[in-house]
């Protein structure tokens, strides 16, 4: 009951947040948006007043060439003449700290293959060129092993004016990005893939209400319910499901055919995984992490066996390999034309494939494992930005301070409107979905294996995984028996993680 009451009342702060924002506008497309002055607007961090004497503070940013909307550099800066009103508020709130804190705010964009390789030439030397990294969070985890950024929470000056416990960080995300309480990295709302890059399912409205509604009830009150797992959406899906073709493939869907669940078995595996309750990792007696890949790890068994079913039934077509885009493009155009039910996806495609649904669509949790779970966790797909400062910066307490007040009021002003842009008014202004967007980000989880292992960067398990289910194979654990050193990554000297699933000898002896 305390979890439905903290959920219902962030959605209303959520949805009265958006209302305020909305009227601070004067309308949709009114041109004093963007001349609204910050003069007696309470700041939502703990700052207080800083001059920092014109200091401009330095940022390296790693583009995401392959992103239509640019989610990465946006986040850092927005060109305020695109009459886009989440551009309108990134570039006023770049414009209102610099005016507050008397300091400047410099960009410098590099490509994901020269960012890592780059810095690391110029940290060599000590260079102080830039103050804060903006990294990717699947390829820039040798910069901390090198030693090269500030550890957070430990520098004197860092945690001074950084408060990594505030809700405009991602505090469950960054404790799983750190090892030993070193933290180098930070994330949270001031990216905006962060906002949007969460896992979850779109519904189609159309079909949910006019054959499945009598049934269950609101697909929200599911939810609220703790009644939404895997099962459940397996069996809503045999029941709306209605392909000609046995074991249909998207080529084979004809507009007679109903999918129940257009699945891009693709990056979001890991986090079907994640919402499962799957833990990739454990801490052993020496204070190491240590990857539990067999078949003690029962949340992980479990998991791949519901969706395996879920796969394996007829109302479910894989459309992974349909597109460029892993397969959501295709999967998102079927669900528009009201004749697919569930698609899993992240809640920025939205922006991305639904801007000119006619029809509703309703955004809700991954599915629990199952009932005995109760509670939703929700990961953030592995490309996000993660933000860190130079170990050799002249000015960290510049850095930190420009840092903490952009989360913070990304948090306040932007990540509304940018909610708002993305979904369409009618989707944020809805306290059910307000309410679905807060349960989806307040259950953010994370660990170190996840963050920094699972990708086909480093260890490859979540190409496995997903791989697996495509390929409908029967058992997880082939792969367990591959060669064991390409599961084994250092992060640090004292870091050992080793994998745990032995051969049968090995376990024997």
């Amino acid at each position: 009951m305390k979890k439905r009451i903290l959920a219902f009342a962030m959605s209303m702060l959520l949805l009265v947040s958006t209302v305020l924002t909305l009227a601070s506008c004067g309308g949709k497309g009114d041109k004093n948006d963007d001349k609204q002055k910050y003069d007696g607007i309470k700041w939502l961090d703990n700052l207080g007043d800083h001059d920092l004497d014109g200091y401009v503070v330095k940022f390296a940013v790693s583009e995401a060439a392959e992103d239509t909307y640019g989610f990465n550099e946006r986040s850092i800066v927005a060109d305020e003449s695109t009459g886009d009103k989440v551009d309108a508020k990134i570039h006023l709130r770049n414009e209102a700290i610099k005016a507050r804190f008397n300091c400047g705010i410099d960009l410098t964009f590099k490509t994901n293959n020269s960012l890592t390789a780059d810095l690391n030439s110029q940290f060599m030397g000590k260079s102080d060129e830039y103050d804060v990294i903006v990294g990717r969070q699947y390829d820039d985890v040798a910069l901390c092993l090198n030693g090269y950024l500030v550890n957070l929470t430990k520098d004197e000056t860092a945690k001074q004016y950084l408060d990594l416990t505030r809700e405009y960080w991602g505090t469950n995300y960054i404790k799983g990005m750190s090892y030993k309480n070193k933290v180098y990295w930070a994330t949270g709302d001031l990216n905006l893939r962060y906002s949007g890059g969460f896992y979850g399912v779109f519904v189609n409205a159309t079909l949910y209400d006019t054959k499945l509604k009598d049934e269950y009830g609101d697909i929200h009150d599911v939810v609220r319910n703790y009644k939404w797992t895997v099962k459940t959406m397996k069996d809503m899906s045999d029941k709306v499901a209605n392909i000609a073709a046995a074991n249909a493939k998207p080529a084979d869907i004809t507009e007679s055919d109903i999918v129940g669940v257009a699945a891009p078995i693709h990056d979001n595996t890991n986090g079907w995984a994640v919402s499962c309750g799957v833990k990739w990792s454990r801490v052993n007696k020496s204070g190491n992490l240590v990857l539990e890949f067999d078949n003690k790890n029962t949340e992980l068994e479990d998991f791949y066996s519901q969706y395996l079913a879920l796969v394996k039934s007829d109302g479910c077509v894989d459309y992974s390999l349909t597109d460029n885009f892993g397969g959501y493009r295709a999967a998102f155009e079927v669900l528009k034309a009201d004749r697919a039910l569930f698609v899993p996806g992240r809640v920025n495609q939205a922006e991305l494939y639904l801007r000119d649904m006619q029809n509703d669509f309703y955004i809700i949790p991954n599915p629990m494992r199952n009932e005995e779970q109760k509670a939703y966790y929700s990961s953030v797909h592995d490309a996000i930005s993660i933000f860190g400062i130079n170990k050799y910066s002249s000015n960290v307490k510049a850095a930190a301070i420009v840092l903490e007040a952009m989360a913070a009021e990304t948090y306040r002003s932007v990540r509304t409107e940018y909610y708002d842009n993305a979904l369409k008014n009618k989707y944020t202004s809805s306290p059910d979905t307000a309410e679905m967007i807060e349960i989806i980000s307040g259950g953010a989880y994370s660990d170190f294996i996840l963050v920094w292992c699972l990708t086909p960067y480093f260890s490859g398990a979540g190409a496995v995984l997903r791989g697996h289910l495509r390929q409908q194979k029967e058992s997880l654990y082939d792969f367990f028996l591959l060669n064991s050193s390409g599961w084994k990554y250092n992060i640090t000297n004292e870091l050992d993680v080793k994998f745990a699933a032995l051969t049968e000898a090995e376990k024997a002896a």
